[in-house]
């Protein structure tokens, strides 16, 4: 069940928002939470029952190890976080990279290179995955207290968050969760209501409009000219900001209807000066998971910290990064550049250089419009393509291949794709608007039309998943 479909927004989401708020208003709030176990459980069946087994297993497993963690000495301790870190990441690896890995050593072996096929990964592997790797460190850190089977699984599957994020500590949810709810939440659905309709206008009436074009450049890269290449990444880049952006309107504003807050995790990133800078707008809550539990551990274990360890610390960190996102060289080569992009930051600020701000967004957005191209494309070959295409060498002025994708409805398709720009780069990030913004009848009149226009863009074209529920 998808955010972005009917079912969800009209018969789901209101459901659950009113039954939960009843129940916690005027029974209490275990029997609000256990009905919210109960719908996040429905929410990600949806997917597969298989899906549902897996993540119930995950969520039993670190429940238990977490207790152990804390029920043994401390000498023992540590062989517990081990244990349960390296199960996590085993059982990531096995669903994400297992069959790559496979196809690359069949022939070695003598079997065919797709004898085991294509594994399907349960919805948000990497992202609950991640937070449960977090929350074993923080007991093993003693930043929190072992949770409960029923909390862990409440926290860990719930429903606004548990396909693509945003990634949040464990512990703050447990503090939420477990507060008690004010019986007039009509401030709460309202500032929810605000960030969801955003957020599905960004998605399906922006991205995913704005996809298009942008499948149409990823499916013929061999022959795209110059600027048509360039377009094709420059838009990608858009698309893919509305789109997982607009996901975490929409995954923030389902929890503010609910009463609960979660992090912000962008914050403008295209207009970063720096890709330092990039990161720390861009996914924040994965950026902050790479620099506190990947970079700095890799770093300190170095010993002391120098400037070319930290570069080196970075470099490593954010291949980790790029491969986490999925296999296949185009994937390691993504974050490799970031990470290459990273350290030449790092060796900038050591030779006290400076740079105007607008040389540093435009250098800036380029690496970023670059390294998505091996991010987008599907394999090697495709990207190779798509190389030759932004370096010139199929031709430099044509439009023939991208002019065709906007069919008859041009005129919109070409508005929007101005559009999406200007909503990426210019005025406050929704979070920043939604903090200050006074709830007036012309705002009112604002998020019903955008709400409407977005069920009118659902009611036209197919529905398109998320980008990055596929991570």
């Amino acid at each position: 069940m998808a955010f972005q479909s009917f079912a969800f927004i009209l018969l789901f989401l209101p459901f659950v928002i009113i039954v939960y708020r009843t129940l916690a208003s005027r029974f209490s709030t275990a029997a609000a939470n256990a009905f919210l176990l109960l719908a996040s459980a429905v929410f990600y069946i949806q997917s597969s029952l298989t899906n549902a087994i897996l993540l119930a297993v995950s969520i039993l497993f670190n429940a238990v190890i977490g207790k152990r963690i804390r029920s043994v000495p401390e000498n023992s301790a540590w062989f517990w976080l081990i244990t349960g870190v390296s199960v996590n990441v085993l059982f990531l690896c096995y669903f994400k990279y297992a069959a790559f890995l496979f196809a690359t050593v069949a022939p070695f072996l003598g079997f065919p290179a797709n004898w085991m096929g294509k594994v399907a990964f349960p919805l948000g592997i990497s992202f609950f995955t991640i937070q449960q790797i977090i929350y074993l460190v923080d007991v093993y850190e003693r930043l929190c207290e072992p949770n409960s089977i029923f909390d862990h699984s409440l926290i860990v599957s719930y429903f606004p968050y548990v396909s693509a994020g945003p990634i949040t500590r464990i512990r703050d949810m447990v503090k939420q969760l477990h507060a008690p709810r004010n019986a007039d939440g009509g401030g709460d659905v309202a500032l929810g209501l605000l960030r969801f309709s955003l957020g599905l206008f960004k998605k399906v009436v922006l991205a995913d409009t704005i996809a298009i074009v942008v499948n149409a450049g990823f499916d013929q890269p061999g022959s795209l000219s110059l600027v048509e290449g360039w377009l094709t990444c420059f838009l990608y880049t858009i698309q893919l900001f509305l789109d997982f952006s607009g996901y975490s309107d929409m995954a923030i504003g389902i929890a503010r209807m609910l009463g609960h807050g979660l992090p912000e995790n962008f914050n403008n990133p295209l207009t970063a000066t720096s890709l330092t800078e990039f990161w720390q707008r861009w996914h924040m809550t994965l950026t902050n998971f790479i620099t506190n539990y990947l970079y700095t551990p890799i770093v300190r274990s170095w010993g002391k910290v120098t400037r070319q360890k930290a570069m080196t610390a970075t470099l490593l960190a954010m291949a980790i990064a790029g491969i986490w996102h999925g296999s296949g060289i185009t994937f390691l080569i993504f974050g490799l550049l970031h990470g290459v992009g990273l350290a030449s930051h790092l060796a900038w600020k050591g030779a006290k250089k400076k740079m105007p701000n607008l040389a540093g967004t435009v250098l800036t957005l380029l690496l970023v419009c670059f390294a998505f191209l091996f991010f987008r494309s599907p394999d090697m070959t495709s990207a190779t393509k798509m190389l030759a295409a932004i370096s010139g060498g199929q031709g430099f002025g044509s439009l023939s291949i991208l002019t065709p994708a906007l069919k008859s409805n041009w005129r919109i398709t070409a508005l929007i794709c101005a559009l999406g720009p200007l909503v990426a780069f210019m005025g406050p990030s929704t979070g920043q608007f939604a903090k200050t913004c006074q709830f007036t009848k012309p705002l009112a009149f604002a998020v019903a039309g955008a709400l409407l226009v977005s069920l009118l863009f659902l009611n036209s074209i197919p529905e398109k998943g998320f980008i990055y529920v596929g991570f």
